[in-house]
């Protein structure tokens, strides 16, 4: 019967937090009610509010899940979150790359880019739950290292933190912008840390009670606020995760039906890198833009079938990671990172001899001479009004690029030394290769 009760609650946490990324980031109809004072503005707004609280519900049961099941090894919990976001997320990319006919031209994505973002995640703030997730377990780390009166200190900030955007200036801290991760950190932390100090101070229909009241005056803003905004820059100050309302509507929800939850977070996390992965929002923005038309209501019905396809497919990569090879590697992570920081660097320098470091120097500056190649001088130009020096530019705004196509290059050398055996010949192999590839597209740009 648990069980019965489990699955519904937890399906709707699920399509919540996947309607909140998906069908907004697909520019439906609806959303151009913003600037105006009208009945949809307000649905607008109450909507935005209402699917908004997703991501913080989430946010709030990673913190609480991960605290249970590795409060001791965020280390080890870091690199297994990077290296599933790494993996699926470059696979999923891949796979519209070869699937989707003409997916660059007509979709408008760049597939360099979505790797990129599934690389490094937390530089190219993208991912916004997962870098959350990365970053709160970090800080988690720091925090449990308190007295525990210091602890409760931290998350009595954090709440204030959270309820000046209410009272201040719209996104004071940034968190509406590229910064939002940072807020989704401290929800980490405050699914952590905040219902071991929180939860007792209230009984379970005190914090039922709570939970309503905060979702009723949160709508009520949202209804009144275009007649109260003197612009589009303050009308949706409400409508967003980062609101108290939302936060503390977010906690009482958790706290209430936690017991009913049943995911774990390995599934959890594999299918917020669907929901998130630039490259299939880019593949769905091109369906919405060429297709149906961004219609509100098909937008909704294309975002609700993506949610079921990413549920599947979480479902299906988290039974994947459960094989018996994959569990080896997951266990040596976890070893690794429970030793110390001497015994982790003798273990590197075990495993990574200088002659793969010379290979990976070598990767990373045939890279830099294949970009630095293209250019015809010294200074380079992205645009009329600005004016860098190329050494200047592909190291400061480049260097992620440099970076993969090092990767690349990198993994060209191991594959052919591993064929031939033979460390000098894969290293010359690979450099003539990019020689000529490098003249050879010199020659198109002259012609």
């Amino acid at each position: 019967m648990k069980k019965v009760k489990q699955y519904p609650i937890t399906l709707l946490i699920l399509f919540w937090v996947g309607l909140n990324q998906l069908y907004w980031a697909l520019a439906p109809h609806i959303a151009t009610y913003n600037n105006t004072e009208g009945l949809h503005t307000s649905l607008n707004l109450i909507l935005h509010a209402t699917t908004g609280i997703g991501p913080d519900i989430v946010m709030l049961l990673l913190g609480l899940l991960l605290s249970t099941k590795a409060p001791h090894q965020p280390k080890s919990a870091v690199i297994k979150i990077w290296l599933n976001t790494l993996v699926l997320g470059c696979i999923t990319c891949l796979i519209l790359m070869f699937c989707v006919h003409n997916a660059s031209a007509v979709y408008g994505y760049i597939p360099t880019s979505a790797v990129l973002d599934s690389l490094l995640p937390i530089l190219r703030g993208s991912y916004p739950l997962i870098t959350g997730t990365l970053i709160g377990l970090l800080i988690s780390k720091i925090i449990g290292e308190l007295p525990q009166d210091w602890q409760k200190r931290t998350i009595y900030l954090i709440i204030v933190l959270i309820a000046l955007s209410l009272f201040a200036k719209p996104n004071m801290f940034g968190w509406a912008d590229h910064g939002i991760s940072l807020f989704y950190a401290l929800l980490f932390v405050l699914g952590q840390y905040g219902f071991r100090f929180l939860a007792a101070r209230f009984s379970s229909r005190s914090w039922l009670l709570i939970g309503l009241i905060t979702f009723i005056v949160n709508c009520g803003l949202q209804f009144i606020m275009p007649s109260f905004s003197t612009d589009s820059s303050v009308i949706q100050r409400y409508a967003t995760p980062v609101n108290i309302l939302s936060v503390v509507c977010a906690f009482a929800i958790v706290l209430l039906t936690k017991k009913f939850f049943s995911i774990s977070s390995g599934l959890l996390i594999s299918y917020l890198v669907l929901i998130e992965n630039s490259a299939v929002i880019a593949w769905l923005t091109g369906i919405t833009d060429t297709k149906i038309g961004h219609s509100s209501f098909r937008t909704g019905i294309l975002a609700i079938i993506s949610v079921v396809a990413a549920i599947v497919l979480a479902w299906v990569w988290t039974k994947l990671s459960k094989l018996t090879i994959i569990q080896r590697y997951v266990q040596r992570i976890d070893h690794f990172s429970k030793q110390s920081f001497d015994k982790q660097t003798a273990l590197l320098k075990r495993k990574l001899p200088l002659t793969t470091l010379c290979q990976l120097l070598l990767a990373y500056l045939i890279a830099f001479i294949s970009l630095l190649a293209m250019n015809d001088g010294w200074r380079i130009k992205p645009n009329t009004s600005l004016n860098y020096n190329v050494f200047a530019y592909l190291l400061g705004q480049r260097q992620l690029i440099i970076l993969l196509n090092a990767l690349f290059i990198f993994a060209t050398i191991k594959f052919i030394q591993a064929i031939t055996r033979r460390y000098w010949f894969s290293l010359s192999l690979t450099l003539l290769l990019n020689i000529i590839l490098m003249v050879d597209y010199r020659m198109k740009l002259a012609t």
